[in-house]
């Protein structure tokens, strides 16, 4: 009962310590190496997006083929199956 009040204390008194000291948060984010590391992050996370993207790509085509291979062969099976009753 008493977790969203001490939660919100948390916050709140995190919330002022940040305000207090916003000079010093603004000046370490404009830092070179703050932006080395988030443009780090950013590369990083493009290349993943793109493997992933490239991975996706790469199973669709295998389960269209799989599938144009499933259809083919039940064309096939019906076809001698008709061949076969008569």
């Amino acid at each position: 009962m008493a977790l969203p009040f001490i939660a919100g204390l948390v916050v709140g008194s995190a919330v002022a310590v940040a305000f207090s000291k916003r000079d010093k948060i603004k000046d370490v984010l404009n830092s070179k190496e703050v932006k080395c590391v988030i443009n780090k992050g950013k590369e990083i996370s493009k290349n993943a997006y793109e493997k992933i993207n490239s991975e996706v790509a790469d199973i669709k085509d295998s389960l269209a083929n799989i599938t144009k291979t499933t259809k083919a062969d039940e064309t096939t099976l019906k076809k001698t199956t008709k061949r076969t009753k008569k």
